[in-house]
């Protein structure tokens, strides 16, 4: 049995971090959880666990809900188990697809051939740990929404024959073990809303027969922030050129750079002039300046000191770059500073 496991959706979420208010992310936010389900669609997926947080708010916005709902609708032949986290735990059904299984404030279980799975909205009403009790024989899939040792203890959940603990709350993807039997797992969020979480987003697709489990990159979009040292370059051109061999992108990342170190020459347009030259690389970019005026070694050049004969010896080396070289010697020249004064 395959199944899916994502979580952390946020349909409808603020997206300050973008431009237009973020009402182009929202969409494409809205786009992948229908991707998702066309996925799961086209390779055989039986279930979707929503770990939790699908919408933002407990009063989600019409749009959403009805996204939502006609995904569902529209895929019959997959179960979607939702489970409520903490931004929409109040969050009421509005339709009752005979495909979507809910959960409430105490254990409740879905049996499936291969597979038992159990889930349980927190706070938990009543004894969470002694009440749950997956049977030794299946293969159990247990669904939470919160963090580690916050919300719940992880050491409670171990040893009750569990062979994989779903996990939302937490928007990137990690795992690790639960006990000798099992593991778990948060599956990150599959679309970053801010520059807040970068990197790859996703879900993580299951097989329970084999008995393994593996991350699938799946956002429509990167969002990737950069610290980019533009250290010893001469002009904006040199400096946008390092910045694109270090950071090339393929067209779909929102970059946000960050422009540091000691540039070799001055200029108040530096992120306005980047920006121009690396725009049509990035989907969406936005560059903010916080480089340093270089400073003048120069006048070291002629002294008969430690400091000078450092100097000199950086400036002839002719394996490092510029940008090496002024790296050298602000560190060199400071640790040197107490020595030569």
């Amino acid at each position: 049995m395959k199944i899916i496991h994502c979580s952390d959706l946020h349909l409808g979420c603020a997206l300050n971090d973008f431009e237009d208010g973020g009402e182009e992310r929202r969409r494409e936010i809205r786009a992948t959880f229908g991707r998702i389900a066309d996925y799961a669609a086209n390779n055989g997926v039986a279930a979707i666990i929503l770990a939790g947080d699908v919408f933002d708010s407990d009063r989600p916005f019409m749009r959403d809900k009805k996204f939502f709902y006609d995904v569902v609708e529209a895929h019959k032949d997959i179960d979607f188990i939702y489970l409520r986290g903490n931004h929409d735990n109040a969050a009421g059904y509005e339709r009752a697809p005979s495909n979507l299984r809910t959960f409430t404030d105490r254990w409740k279980g879905y049996r499936y051939d291969d597979a038992d799975i159990y889930g349980a909205e927190l706070p938990y009403r009543g004894d969470m740990y002694g009440e749950l009790q997956p049977q030794i024989n299946r293969f159990n899939i247990v669904v939470l929404h919160g963090q580690i040792n916050a919300h719940f203890l992880l050491s409670r959940l171990k040893n009750r024959n569990i062979d994989y603990l779903a996990l939302g709350h937490i928007h990137s993807y990690s795992t690790g073990r639960l006990d000798a039997r099992g593991q778990y797992a948060y599956c990150g969020c599959p679309e970053s809303r801010g520059f807040d979480e970068t990197g790859e987003k996703g879900f993580i697709l299951l097989d329970t027969a084999a008995r393994k489990f593996s991350f699938i990159p799946f956002a429509s979009r990167l969002i990737a922030e950069y610290d980019a040292d533009i250290s010893g370059c001469g002009s904006a051109y040199e400096a946008a050129e390092r910045i694109m061999r270090q950071y090339p992108s393929d067209g779909r990342t929102i970059a946000r750079i960050n422009l540091c170190g000691s540039p070799a020459f001055s200029d108040g347009r530096l992120a306005e002039e980047i920006k121009e030259y690396l725009s049509a690389a990035y989907y969406r970019l936005s560059v903010r300046d916080r480089t340093t005026a270089a400073a003048d070694y120069s006048a070291l050049a002629a002294k008969p000191t430690l400091a000078g004969q450092f100097y000199r010896s950086v400036m002839s080396d002719d394996r490092l770059s510029p940008e090496m070289k002024e790296r050298v010697l602000s560190a060199g020249l400071t640790a040197l500073g107490e020595a030569t004064k």
